[in-house]
């Protein structure tokens, strides 16, 4: 329960969607009682049978949002995860989607909190899966000591 606990206090910033990382790190830094991978696992597949929308997603996302995640979503969140942020013309180049289905897909996503929309670019409207800002941050942040 403290996991789930952990993902709703954060649902509104992360749209439903925690790294479980993310969620073993929050729990352990705020907890006496420490978690590991396995434990997130176990905990979920056991609540798994109540229909509760509660799944590991990707393999590294705990969702708690009551919706199926589609491949098409799966496939704006590896395009994020590479580029830090999905729009038309990065679904367009990379994965070869038309406006209809971008529309389609980033509609919902945005309706059901998934992603942040940032329409100040001055180019094009971009979204930002919050769930996975940090990791992206990380990830460059690795190699910005070989740019100075």
């Amino acid at each position: 329960m403290k996991i789930l606990d952990i993902c709703s206090k954060r649902r509104s910033l992360t749209g439903g969607l925690m790294k479980i990382s993310d969620v073993i790190d929050l729990n352990n830094r705020t907890s006496e009682q420490k978690i590991l991978r396995n434990d997130v696992e176990r905990a979920l597949s056991s609540i798994s049978c109540l229909g509760s929308g509660c799944c590991i997603f990707k393999g590294e996302y705990v969702c708690t949002v009551p919706f199926i995640l589609s491949d098409d979503t799966a496939d704006l969140m590896n395009v994020a995860e590479e580029f830090g942020h999905v729009s038309f013309n990065l679904m367009r180049n990379k994965r070869g989607w038309n406006e209809e289905r971008y529309k389609e897909k980033t509609e919902f996503a945005i309706k059901e909190g998934l992603v942040w929309v940032d329409r100040k670019t001055g180019k094009e409207e971009m979204l930002y899966f919050p769930s996975m800002m940090t990791t992206f941050v990380n990830e460059k942040a690795r190699f910005l000591p070989y740019f100075k």
